[in-house]
């Protein structure tokens, strides 16, 4: 199935997005993030739904298909911004629900 078509993220949203994580990486802490769409759906521009992953993060979510980013994981970063729940040691609790 095609992707759609990409469609600018509103500024508003991008700034709010940025500012909520300090212009910084939401995993990693690195500055000039770039903004992901969580759902990998590129016309939902719901701040919830987009999150600032840093170059490297961002190219292996995006492009290895092969060790994607847990989407049902990564959606709790708008909500706690903390990179702990992708630790192993959660690995289990994920499993469980």
């Amino acid at each position: 199935m095609p992707k759609p078509r990409r469609t600018s993220i509103p500024k508003a949203v991008s700034e709010q997005v940025l500012k909520e994580f300090n212009h910084r990486c939401a995993f990693f802490g690195d500055h000039t993030p770039q903004l992901h769409h969580i759902d990998e759906d590129r016309t939902n521009n719901d701040p919830l739904n987009i999150l600032p992953l840093c170059h490297t993060e961002h190219l292996r979510d995006v492009h290895n298909p092969t060790a994607p980013l847990d989407t049902a994981k990564v959606k709790l970063f708008p909500r706690y911004k903390d990179p702990a729940i992708l630790h192993s040691k959660f690995e289990p609790l994920w499993r469980a629900t």
